[in-house]
């Protein structure tokens, strides 16, 4: 159950021992673990709660559920295993942090928060191409999300941008709703899963989708009423520009995982890759991302890093732990974790390659 803050938060802040920032995958997974772990975690959701993954439809590799999932439906069953829990989870979005004195502090829009230990989960977010001319139509024919606003445009020309899985997924799903969809693609091959570019290219041949390879944007096109075209641009051919009727374009094909607006409060680096690196030294602000390679993020590459960022936030209450077997165990899934000596204050990055030890589950 949700639990609703607005008017009391104003005035005084909630403090917690655990608080994740982030309702995806992640957010629920560490979640889950934490309560287990009798660390009483308070789950701020964060604008898009349930993450991007409600805006998938088909979900098709997650293991066990072969049947007719969705994103919508697997997080939701995500929320109500944390809520099994007793996991406190907030309806709010977080605008600043100050991760400088203890205990943390976060500022949202209902109010003020403290915790002991934080866990940032605060997963991917669209990011279009970055030409004037998407800024100018965003909402009025730009869309990041064809689930969101594919509706809306049923039986028209739309088109999608990208080569990958989710750009592929995207012009898939279209193309039951728009009479055609226009796959733009700046190479000549896809980088998509070979069964989806297989769908892909049935639906080619049936005629209800147009790919446009070796193509760039140059510019989206239209009036005050919203898009009415696109401009592209040959690849191989820079002299070669041809213009393309639709109704609606997409970019889905991008992620930011830092949300602009912490990016400086967090003070932190981010790695070429697109993951956070995170300090020994400040063991309980561990942040719960993919970090493997861009084309891995996929949401079985957030969950397993999530179950080993309630672990390392373990090590705060320890203390008060009489079991010396267990603190041997937690100590050496610690390790393994990180991959360094109890001791080593080095910047390290958490990997996704790494298995829970069975004992501690048990």
């Amino acid at each position: 159950m949700y639990a609703n803050y607005y008017g009391d938060l104003m005035g005084t802040a909630k403090h917690s021992k655990l608080l994740i920032l982030g309702s995806g995958p992640a957010g629920y997974t560490a979640a889950v673990y934490a309560a287990r772990a009798n660390l009483q975690p308070v789950l701020i959701t964060g604008m898009e709660k349930g993450g991007q993954l409600t805006t998938t439809t088909e979900v098709e590799n997650w293991p066990g559920d072969p049947n007719d999932l969705t994103g919508p439906l697997l997080m939701e069953r995500m929320h109500e295993h944390a809520a099994k829990f007793e996991t406190e989870i907030i309806f709010d979005h977080i605008s600043r942090v100050d991760l400088q004195n203890r205990p943390f502090r976060l500022t949202g829009d209902s109010g003020e928060y403290t915790c002991d230990a934080l866990i940032i989960a605060t997963g991917a977010s669209a990011r279009y191409l970055g030409l004037p001319s998407e800024e100018a139509f965003k909402g009025r024919g730009v869309s990041a999300c064809a689930t969101c606003d594919g509706f809306f445009y049923r039986n028209q020309k739309v088109a999608v941008i990208g080569g990958g899985n989710t750009a592929v997924e995207e012009a898939l799903y279209l193309s039951n709703i728009a009479s055609e969809v226009h796959l733009i693609h700046r190479r000549d091959s896809f980088r998509a899963e070979k069964i989806l570019i297989k769908r892909l290219m049935d639906k080619v041949a049936s005629g209800n989708i147009v790919l446009h390879t070796d193509r760039t944007l140059e510019e989206v096109t239209g009036d005050q009423m919203g898009v009415s075209g696109l401009r592209l641009r040959d690849t191989k051919n820079s002299d070669n520009v041809e213009s393309l009727e639709v109704a609606v374009y997409l970019s889905p094909s991008a992620t930011a995982r830092t949300p602009p607006s912490l990016r400086a409060s967090w003070s932190w680096r981010t790695a070429t890759s697109k993951c956070s690196p995170v300090s020994t030294a400040m063991r309980p602000r561990p942040a719960s991302r993919a970090c493997s390679p861009p084309a891995m993020s996929w949401t079985i590459s957030i969950v397993r890093p999530s179950l080993l960022r309630a672990p390392a936030a373990w090590r705060r209450w320890m203390r008060s732990v009489t079991s010396t077997v267990w603190l041997t165990l937690a100590n050496n899934l610690y390790k393994s974790v990180t991959k360094v000596k109890k001791a080593t204050k080095s910047r390290l990055y958490f990997c996704c390659d790494v298995t829970l030890p069975c004992p501690i589950l048990r």
